[in-house]
């Protein structure tokens, strides 16, 4: 039997750790949080870009004890910063990987060291300095070449959110994402929050959909929306007693996914508090004016509170309904919110409805009855339990009856995209349980037996909503629409006219163009329609 244990090669294990920060840059943040750590009022960085040397200077504690510095895995904090930031003992190593030397200035003592020196493995002298604050550590990173406007860059995007003021070459830099960066902060089970629309920006706007998360003041994740400004942003600071980063660069999360699942359900407890508290200050009006939007993300069944339905959940069929045609296109959203009482009273009807215009070529009873009567569609579901919902009248599920009267005639078109029956008649009907009869007299239809056309109707616009004229690549052929528009509205004037040899020209002209036949020029031709529809054809003496 044989025993083993875990064995450390001291010698590659510091100098494979090189690779653990993914760029020099990752200095910044090490010393900074060192800074903040040692209870600094402020951190400074100054850089030298001839000599190559970036300072840094902070007026915390100090460097208690050297050994610290080169300890792995000792961070030599005390008991109360182990147990608020859970520090790595790795971060001076960042450092040293960085540049090939760093001097140390600290309560009067001076240290010098040497990247290959350190990583060798060789003592480090401390010693007296004259020059070495007395108060506070500076820290000289000699050899570090990089580019100065990135480093400010870099700097810059390091200090938005950061705890205590940051200076690069003497100028302080903007922090707006801080606590205190001038923004409103909340305190919660999960950290501190600044949300947009609420301690921020216009109240109840939700225009933003990113969200900035910080711990300990280093910006961990981002879930970045539409908007890229961090003014429009939701700030969280995140409690560093319950999330952790990962090491060493701390600029990411352990379990990214779970930590925004416990942030978004406490966003939502925070704002369900205050919509409470801003739903008993308001007027219903005014409360839905502001907060709608919050309500529907973050306390949807306080809709059911409202006595009214916003005027935004609500739409009337403006233009004639055409086959898959968008439904913004062709509704207005009401200008006014409908009462609890009128819908009750029946003084308002509302409508619902699912599918879209004319599916799949089907008839349009549901949309030719809403573009006649006005009735207001609710056109966004509401909670379950809603006072409204026992009120809907469900389009969908009618029966619907189509009732054509006084036909007048009947007529075969062939266009380019559709084809079908024409019936003349002077209007039509639309009936259903429940509902009260429309009669249209002006607008003609799709139905299963083909186009219904009143008389007051003069135009082709009905081939659309039998047809979207797409392709197979869904792009609109507008000259075929155009073409089989203007050649059904002349052949139903034509059918509606009693002269014969208007007539039979209106069915030619829509057949073909007779200029292109140059053998019938100056032709007389004698047609003859029998009883059964057949042309019989003969040239005239």
């Amino acid at each position: 039997m044989s025993e083993i244990s875990l064995k450390i090669n001291q010698s590659r294990l510091m100098s494979n750790l090189r690779y653990a920060f993914s760029n020099k840059f990752k200095v910044i943040g090490e010393l900074a949080q060192n800074a903040r750590r040692a209870g600094a009022s402020y951190v400074s960085f100054r850089y030298f870009e001839e000599q190559k040397v970036l300072q840094v200077k902070d007026d915390g504690c100090g460097v208690g004890d050297f050994q610290n510095l080169l300890s792995v895995a000792e961070s030599g904090w005390d008991e109360n910063i182990q147990r608020q930031d859970t520090p790595f003992g790795m971060g001076f190593l960042a450092a040293l990987f960085c540049c090939p030397t760093v001097t140390v200035k600290s309560g009067g003592l001076r240290s010098n060291l040497v990247t290959e020196d350190v990583l060798a493995g060789e003592s480090v002298v401390v010693e007296p300095c004259i020059h070495a604050p007395r108060v506070g550590t500076e820290v000289d990173l000699e050899g570090f070449d990089v580019d100065s406007k990135e480093l400010s860059k870099q700097i810059g995007a390091y200090a938005k959110g950061f705890p205590i003021p940051v200076f690069f070459n003497g100028e302080e830099i903007a922090r707006p994402c801080a606590l205190d960066g001038g923004r409103t902060f909340e305190k919660t089970p999960i950290g501190y929050v600044s949300l947009v629309g609420l301690h921020a920006g216009v109240k109840g706007d939700l225009s933003s959909s990113r969200r900035i998360f910080y711990l300990q003041g280093v910006k961990v994740l981002d879930e970045r929306g539409y908007y890229s400004g961090s003014d429009r942003a939701d700030i969280v600071h995140l409690d560093p007693r319950r999330f952790f980063a990962r090491i060493p660069d701390r600029d990411s999360l352990i379990d990214p996914e779970g930590a925004a699942c416990q942030v978004r359900d406490a966003l939502a407890e925070v704002w369900k508090k205050h919509l409470e508290e801003e739903f008993a200050r308001l007027s219903p009006e005014e409360f839905a004016n502001t907060y709608l939007r919050a309500v529907e993300q973050y306390a949807v069944k306080m809709l059911n509170d409202l006595p009214f339905i916003p005027a935004s959940y609500l739409e009337v069929a403006e233009s004639y309904p055409l086959i898959f045609q968008e439904w913004e296109d062709g509704t207005r959203v009401l200008s006014k919110p409908v009462y609890r009482e009128q819908v009750e009273s029946g003084q308002v009807c509302l409508a619902s409805i699912m599918n879209d215009i004319c599916l799949e070529g089907e008839g349009a009873f549901e949309w030719m009855y809403l573009f006649d009567t006005k009735m207001p569609v609710l056109r966004r579901s509401l909670p379950e339990g809603h006072w409204a919902n026992k009120y809907l009248v469900n389009l969908d599920q009618k029966e619907w009856e189509l009732e054509i009267n006084n036909e007048q005639g009947e007529q075969n078109f062939w266009g380019k995209w559709v084809y079908g029956k024409i019936i003349l008649c002077e209007s039509f009907t639309l009936k259903a349980p429940g509902l009260e009869p429309v009669t249209f007299t002006a607008h003609a239809m799709v139905c299963a037996e083909g186009f219904v056309v009143p008389a007051g109707e003069k135009t082709g616009q009905v081939v659309r909503q039998a047809c979207n004229y797409r392709d197979e690549c869904d792009l609109f052929c507008e000259d075929d629409a155009d073409s089989d528009y203007d050649k059904f509205s002349a052949m139903v004037a034509n059918l509606r006219n009693s002269d014969p040899a208007q007539m039979l020209k209106s069915v030619l002209d829509g057949v073909a163009r007779i200029g292109d036949f140059p053998a019938l020029e100056g032709k007389k031709l004698l047609v003859t329609i029998s009883e059964k529809g057949e042309a019989c054809i003969e040239l005239a003496a």
